[in-house]
């Protein structure tokens, strides 16, 4: 399996076990792009920004590149 089909399976798994896709997450203090008069986001608010910053840098080399051989990078 390649590894984009193992995220795209895994990511399935884990919105598949969510009852409630409008419940609450507490968004992080102290992160900067994170307002800091938010206190919580819905879970479909989160899945929204996943597949928007996903399609975003969809094009950029390191998703490529993690595509072909598999490998992340460490930060």
């Amino acid at each position: 399996m390649r590894p984009h089909e193992l995220a795209t399976g895994e990511t399935d798994e884990a919105v598949a076990g969510i009852a409630d896709l409008g419940q609450g997450v507490s968004v992080p203090r102290g992160v900067p792009w994170f307002p800091v008069d938010v206190e919580e986001r819905s879970v479909r608010w989160g899945l929204q920004h996943l597949i928007e910053r996903t399609a975003r840098h969809g094009g950029h080399a390191d998703i490529l590149r993690e595509s072909l051989d598999g490998a992340t990078l460490s930060l």
